[in-house]
């Protein structure tokens, strides 16, 4: 790159600092004057400084260092920031103090304004930011060595100074409000701030302990991604059939169960009527069946004896039917109904402990003779 590239793009450096000096200014009169894209504001501030002072940088790196230095300044692709706070504490006077913050102002720019998230970075800190861009970019950028036998030719002047922002630019007039900048989808968005219940940690913790509150809120979502509210959709019928199944299938075992309690819950009355191998009982405790059960001749008389075991403790009619009794009537035509009632009728105590057999009492228990 030849002298005349490297004074060309020196000018266009100077220029662009001047740009985006206003385009920062720009950005803190949207956040004064317009509450609801304070954050926009502060954003566009953000991007507007820290790129004038990259530019700055750049325009004023580029008269100190030797010949050899200037074209690697003037590549945004070789000296990138960490490059230039290097360069400016040794040839600017740039203190530790003002690198940090401009590498802190330089981190929140790359990974959130550039990003389109809510900035993060306090209000007082970007304001702070914007004060120190200014007194930096107030001071005069000396033109090339090389550069102003050049300047003067091109311009029929002499050209010693070099820019001064004090007095070349001209008076900032802000935008008025109707026009203050208007973000548009290559630019910025404005986002709400994401309620704790979406966050990702609480999403997580859902999707892991309850599957379903996740589902609603995935589907709820107004921007969420299409393939997860499928997700959500087909998780969300899977847990509404599965309940239905279960209290379907629920009610269908306590039916069969029919413990005969007044305590439990029965929702229907009927009337007994008992084959005469077992002979006819009628039990205030018992309820009446509206339909007669069919009770099938067995091929074995039942005889009901004194069961000397201890392991009826604690047990009521329908698991001592499932763990003792039925193995002893098997063939017999008796059926766990008939025998929630007979056995009230031949233990009459048991009716007194809530259907429910006590340790250390001695019951009547059927089997098959």
């Amino acid at each position: 790159m030849n002298i005349l590239e490297i004074g060309q793009q020196h000018k266009q450096l100077i220029a662009k600092v001047k740009e985006k000096l206003k385009e920062g200014k720009d950005g803190i009169y949207t956040a004064d004057h317009l509450p609801e894209m304070r954050h926009v504001g502060l954003k566009q501030a953000l991007t507007g400084y820290h790129g004038a002072l990259e530019d700055y940088f750049r325009a004023s790196l580029v008269t100190k260092v030797p010949m050899s230095e200037r074209e690697t300044v003037l590549d945004h692709k070789t000296t990138e920031w960490k490059d230039l706070l290097q360069l400016g504490k040794k040839y600017l006077g740039l203190s530790q103090s003002d690198a940090d913050l401009i590498s802190e102002a330089n981190y929140y720019r790359n990974e959130e304004s550039a990003h389109g998230d809510k900035l993060t970075w306090q209000e007082a800190k970007v304001r702070q930011y914007v004060k120190f861009v200014e007194r930096w970019c107030q001071k005069d950028i000396e033109l090339l060595d090389d550069q102003e036998t050049y300047s003067s030719a091109e311009t029929g002047s002499s050209a010693t100074t070099g820019y001064k922002s004090k007095s070349d630019t001209e008076p900032y007039k802000p935008k008025p409000p109707t026009q203050v900048y208007k973000p548009t989808p290559s630019t910025y968005v404005v986002s709400e701030p994401t309620p704790w219940y979406r966050s990702i940690w609480f999403l997580w913790l859902m999707f892991i302990f309850v599957n379903p509150i996740w589902a609603l809120l995935i589907i709820t979502e107004k921007d969420g991604n299409g393939c997860l509210k499928v997700v959500a959709w087909f998780l969300l019928i899977y847990y509404i059939v599965f309940f239905f199944v279960y209290i379907y299938l629920r009610d269908q075992y306590l039916s069969q169960e029919s413990m005969m309690n007044p305590q439990e819950s029965t929702s229907f009355s009927y009337t007994k009527t008992i084959a005469s191998d077992y002979g006819t009982t009628n039990s205030q405790n018992t309820p009446e069946l509206t339909t007669t059960p069919n009770v099938s001749s067995g091929t074995c008389e039942i005889i009901w004896e004194e069961y000397q075991e201890s392991d009826l403790s604690n047990k009521n009619r329908s698991m001592v039917w499932d763990e003792i009794v039925y193995q002893r009537v098997r063939g017999s035509g008796m059926t766990a109904r008939i025998f929630f009632d007979l056995v009230v009728d031949q233990n009459s105590s048991l009716a007194a402990d809530g259907y429910v057999f006590k340790q250390g009492k001695i019951y009547l228990l059927p089997r098959c003779k």
